[in-house]
């Protein structure tokens, strides 16, 4: 049921920040959350749209990649938790 809201909520999102907003990255908050929490943490986010435009071509792209690993696709993008350092290397 969790994940069905959570896939709503996503397919709604709407930013009503400028991509290049300092404040823009706190908005991810949700997301960052929901893929770290220490409980049941998602492995995954599909994102569909942004602001009603499809989310593969958006210009907050490029914010995303700061806080996810971010994998676009033909119409819709896929956040996952971002693993750095040596997590990589295994």
């Amino acid at each position: 049921m969790l994940d069905h809201i959570v896939k709503r909520l996503v397919d709604l999102w709407m930013l009503h920040f400028a991509p290049d907003d300092e404040t823009l990255l706190q908005a991810f908050g949700l997301f960052e959350h929901l893929l770290t929490r220490q409980f049941q943490p998602l492995n995954k986010l599909k994102i569909e749209k942004i602001n009603g435009e499809k989310a593969s071509s958006s210009g907050y792209l490029s914010a995303m990649e700061t806080m996810f690993d971010v994998v676009p696709e033909y119409k819709e993008i896929t956040l996952y938790k971002k693993y750095e350092g040596e997590l990589l290397k295994k």
